[in-house]
């Protein structure tokens, strides 16, 4: 199993165990490259993550993965290419290693057509390495996936949501020749922080079987992931170097 470093850090102050505000910098890609990580997955959306990776020379040691403006933040498919073109200047960098749709459901839409044609060009014209989109199950990404044949779909799965497994859409993905990147594996950093929210009771009661058999919940979040054959890779966020 892979890991790729989620970019979101790097532009909000994001997640359950990030309690002083703090964004990721130069530190956190020092041990990234040097603990064999390939990828970081950005996005347009996520503050100015984009351009503080790209002020940090990412992409001189990874390849880059972003995902376009949501068609509603951005009002139209020309705004969305055109966003598409800063995220190129933002990350400095002539090509990229995938782009996703951020919301699956912008390819239902009547935009939809559109803006897979103008992925799927810039992948012809090798600027873009693989495209694809992010999804939940909801959003039926099996569906999705036959329709436009993506490269890449990415999902939330987790130790605490099996759904992609259990439901068969990881083997149907896999079926379809479509890589796999599974995102929330921590569930926002909530397995690790036990933190207040949604499902905090569950998560706790985990947390507390996990501690009775001697596993730590990283251990076990990514255990489980590495158990399942249709995910090719994993996005995880981290805040410091040290995390």
């Amino acid at each position: 199993m892979k890991l790729i470093l989620g970019g979101a850090q790097f532009g909000l102050a994001y997640g359950a165990t990030n309690a002083g505000g703090v964004k990721a910098g130069a530190a956190v890609l020092e041990v990234a490259a040097a603990g064999g990580i390939g990828l970081i997955d950005a996005a347009a959306a996520y503050g100015d993550a984009e351009a503080a990776l790209g002020a940090l020379g990412a992409a001189s040691r990874f390849g880059l993965i972003t995902k376009t403006l949501p068609l509603k933040a951005a009002g139209s498919a020309g705004a969305v290419f055109a966003r598409l073109e800063q995220s190129f200047a933002f990350l400095a960098t002539p090509r990229l290693a995938a782009v996703l749709v951020h919301h699956a459901g912008d390819l239902a839409g009547p935009a939809g057509a559109a803006l897979w044609s103008h992925l799927a060009a810039l992948r012809a014209d090798g600027r873009i390495g693989a495209i694809g989109f992010s999804a939940y199950l909801d959003d039926d990404p099996v569906a999705l996936a036959r329709q436009c044949a993506p490269d890449i779909v990415q999902l939330p799965a987790s130790l605490l949501d099996q759904r992609p497994a259990t439901s068969g859409v990881l083997t149907a993905l896999a079926d379809l020749g479509v890589a796999v990147h599974a995102r929330s594996i921590f569930l926002q950093g909530r397995l690790l922080a036990d933190a207040p929210g949604p499902g905090a009771e569950a998560i706790t009661d985990v947390r507390r079987r996990l501690a009775g058999a001697g596993v730590s919940p990283m251990s076990a979040a990514l255990g489980w992931i590495a158990d399942q054959p249709g995910i090719d890779a994993a996005v995880v966020g981290v805040t410091r170097a040290d995390e």
